[in-house]
């Protein structure tokens, strides 16, 4: 059996390629500034989304690390003993992300 812990989506994003695009996070952290929400919907998990978010420009976090956009994405349901219990909420793929904003 293997557990997937909160732990390691962290390490696994910060040993990823993965690079944000060009001036991504700079229009971020200017509507962050100018108090312009921001909404970003992915059919990917909200807890990489907001570990991307962290790793590459942790001034788009609050004082508590959670970001300040609001991520419509998959969510995962962590346990303290057993790691990831199941994804919770509604499913956000590619087909339906037009829809998830109604939810």
């Amino acid at each position: 059996e293997y557990k997937l812990e909160r732990e390691m989506v962290v390490q696994a994003v910060a040993k990823t390629n993965a690079v944000p695009r060009p001036q991504a996070l700079d229009l971020l952290e200017e509507c962050k500034r100018l108090g312009v929400p921001v909404v970003i919907v992915s059919a990917g998990y909200s807890e990489v989304i907001e570990e991307f978010l962290r790793l590459h420009r942790p001034q788009l976090l609050d004082s508590e690390g959670q970001s300040s956009i609001q991520i419509v994405a998959n969510k995962l349901n962590f346990s303290q003993e057993n790691g990831v219990l199941e994804s919770c909420g509604s499913i956000v793929h590619s087909g339906n992300k037009n829809q998830v904003l109604d939810l």
